[in-house]
């Protein structure tokens, strides 16, 4: 038997669990899977800019899919982002050009497949300012509440600069991505939809190039 202390004390009450240990707990057991993205290869990016969906996730259908979501909705853990700007691949680049990269997440798109002109603001894009806009903070499917942007950076290529340049890096992620369907397209998912969108100052041939892979990690939650 432990002896009282001086005082009449006797041993310290065990400390309160805290949040962070609970999530850690309540994540044991957890499958991890992921979701890949890409370009497809490199493409000529100019003033009018593209835009990719990164967390498309189908729903399983009972065969043998481990990667896919049993239900509606995933807890999304990370992305992994990899991409190459070059100054046109294949071609001779005529002129020192920009290119801006950004990912941003919407938290409640609500089915809407996503556009440069939802991202940046119109009055820029489409013109040589394109990759100087402003965020299209509010329009009339968005609102500042409903818009973090998760990366934002410029690039220079041109010639006698390097012929490509690439970076990696990873950002963690917070928030549940749900979905309304099987497919997991942009037109159903409802909340946190992950987008990553390109745009150059170049109007006019040889526009530079830009070719990304992705990858984000997550796991099914109760529905």
């Amino acid at each position: 038997m432990d002896s009282p202390r001086k005082g009449g004390r006797g041993r310290k009450a065990p400390k309160a669990v805290t949040k962070e240990q609970v999530k850690a707990i309540v994540g044991i057991g957890r499958v991890m899977k992921y979701v890949d993205a890409g370009s497809g290869g490199f493409n000529a990016i100019d003033v009018g800019g593209s835009v990719f969906f990164l967390n498309q996730i189908a729903q399983s259908t009972g065969s043998t899919t481990p990667l896919q979501r049993n239900g509606y909705k995933v807890r999304n853990k990370s992305l992994e982002l990899r991409y190459t700007v070059a100054s046109g691949i294949g071609m001779s680049p005529d002129a020192w050009n920009c290119l801006r990269v950004v990912v941003v997440q919407f938290f409640r798109p609500a089915g809407i497949s996503y556009t440069i002109n939802d991202i940046l603001d119109s009055g820029f894009v489409s013109t040589a300012s394109a990759p100087y806009s402003p965020f299209n903070y509010f329009n009339s499917k968005e609102s500042a509440n409903n818009f973090r942007i998760l990366l934002d950076k410029i690039h220079g290529v041109g010639p006698g600069g390097p012929a490509a340049l690439s970076y990696t890096l990873t950002i963690p992620l917070k928030g549940m991505s749900v979905f309304d369907g099987p497919d997991g397209d942009p037109t159903q998912c409802l909340e946190n939809g992950l987008w990553l969108a390109v745009v150059s100052d170049s109007a006019a041939a040889t526009h530079p190039s830009f070719a990304f892979v992705s990858r984000i990690t997550w796991h099914d939650e109760s529905n």
